[in-house]
């Protein structure tokens, strides 16, 4: 499949039961050009032909180097579902999707993937009686939330069903917020286990630990990062709540996101910046020794990220 410079789209048709009339699929066929071709090539590059720009995945997954082809199947689909009569979708409700994807056909897996799988195998492919479920609380480091779970080992995470967790035995704590510094206060209330554990706050908690103590050599390192950032004194600006997120996000992607992942989030988040008004001078396209706010972007999202820096950036504040 030829990609373009832009990159590649895809089309996401969930019909939901619904069944799409014959013209659809005739339009969709002539347009994403589907063919086999040489066997002994990848069936991404075989459906698509060497000179293709797109291909039928799956039946309603379509993936094309073209942006207006994407955005046409994406009207025609629409199109279909609005000629289907209210009998037919008496309880269905079909959606349409379109958006980029960074597309690589054959995967290599990381070590850390390697690691992930292995424990997987070592917990649901276990033969024989498993041990009786007990309470865990698993912090994950993909939607920086804790919960509890109930298993004799967990595996993932209960919210986002994620793999890059950390698990305790024992059930969720709660604390109040200490009070004085932020960075402090959030060390304390974050540290006061085995490992880091994005702990609710509430006002009727009982006082964290007052001793900090970091037992993970990556997590110590990336909370040492921290102090004295160009992200702490702008973090201290916040309100108590966000100024916490920030700094669960900032840390999760110092300590957890490898530096290519790291890298390009910061492009799309300076690239949300620059679109939105923000000088250019006001981000580092290169990523600083110590944290900023663009680390935050990874785990909260470029776009809200993104109107914290604009709103500091306002005169006054």
């Amino acid at each position: 499949m030829i990609e373009s410079k832009s990159g590649m789209w895809i089309v996401l048709i969930e019909a939901d039961g619904a069944q799409l009339p014959s013209k659809f699929y005739r339009r969709r066929d002539e347009l994403a050009l589907r063919v086999r071709g040489d066997r002994e090539l990848g069936p991404l590059m075989r459906r698509a032909g060497e000179e293709g720009t797109s291909v039928i995945f799956q039946e309603g997954a379509i993936i094309t180097a073209s942006e207006s082809l994407a955005r046409q199947l994406a009207c025609i689909a629409q199109d279909s579902f609005d000629e289907l009569s209210d009998d037919e979708l008496t309880g269905r409700y079909p959606t349409v999707s379109i958006g980029r994807i960074n597309l690589k056909e054959n995967f290599t897996r990381t070590r850390e993937d390697a690691q992930v799988l292995d424990r997987v195998e070592r917990v649901l492919g276990r033969r024989g009686r498993k041990p009786a479920a007990e309470w865990w609380v698993v912090s994950c480091t993909e939607c920086a939330q804790a919960n509890p779970v109930e298993h004799w080992s967990p595996v993932n995470c209960p919210n986002c069903a994620g793999f890059l967790i950390h698990s305790r035995r024992g059930q969720l704590r709660t604390f109040a917020d200490p009070g004085g510094d932020v960075l402090e206060a959030w060390q304390r209330t974050r540290f006061a286990g085995p490992h880091w554990e994005p702990i609710e706050l509430k006002p009727d908690g009982p006082t964290p630990p007052a001793a900090v103590e970091i037992l993970s050599d990556r997590e110590s390192e990336a909370s040492a990062l921290l102090d004295g950032s160009p992200a702490l004194a702008k973090i201290r600006q916040m309100p108590r709540e966000t100024a916490f997120a920030f700094l669960d996000a900032v840390f999760i992607n110092r300590a957890y996101r490898d530096r290519e992942r790291r890298l390009n989030t910061r492009i799309e988040a300076a690239t949300a910046f620059f679109k939105r008004g923000g000088s250019p001078t006001a981000v580092s396209l290169t990523e600083p020794k110590q944290p900023d706010l663009v680390d935050a972007a990874d785990v909260m999202g470029a776009e809200e990220v993104v109107t914290w820096m604009l709103y500091q950036a306002q005169p006054g504040v």
